[in-house]
């Protein structure tokens, strides 16, 4: 049970420190993300908030605990989620392709942009590695993860959260 504690408590350090210049919510207040909501832990916009009658997706803007992320049950405290939200849309390969070079120049030491291949279309598809030392020859046995989103374009969640998920990581 403890190293489960361990993972969750690194995955929400990682995400606690993700940028805060992406503000997600329509006001001046900024979304707190990531939150515990009804026994769940979010880290994005969700519609299970305590605002009623209504889908559009919320976060709250106050916790009541900042250790545990428990989020406030005032729904005056939860905001609809403004277009600047990285979650709340699909994003462009292009955009993909400049996030994932943007965030290889601001962590040189940690990350490198490979190129995939070429699209159905043409466009170049373009992935990150994430590791320490990610210019030095890999050690041996070092543990390796490969994540591949969006196997099918049609499907667009998958790259949007691996996107994501590497400006969390680093």
């Amino acid at each position: 049970m403890w190293q489960c504690s361990i993972v969750f408590y690194v995955l929400l350090i990682l995400s606690v420190s993700c940028r805060q210049d992406s503000v997600c919510s329509g006001r001046d207040n900024k979304c707190e993300i990531p939150f515990f909501y009804n026994g769940y832990l979010h880290f994005e916009c969700s519609s299970n908030s305590p605002v009623t009658g209504d889908l559009f997706g919320r976060c709250p803007t106050k916790l009541l605990n900042k250790k545990t992320r428990e989020a406030s049950l005032n729904a005056s405290d939860w905001v609809k989620c403004s277009s600047n939200c990285p979650l709340s849309r699909y994003t462009s390969n292009h955009q993909i392709v400049s996030h994932l070079r943007t965030l290889a120049e601001e962590y040189p030491l940690l990350a490198e942009t490979l190129h995939v291949g070429k699209s159905v279309l043409g466009q170049d598809i373009l992935g990150i590695r994430i590791t320490r030392g990610v210019a030095e020859e890999r050690e041996l046995l070092k543990p390796k993860v490969r994540y591949s989103g969006n196997m099918h374009g049609n499907e667009p969640v998958g790259r949007e959260m691996l996107n994501h998920f590497a400006e969390v990581l680093l």
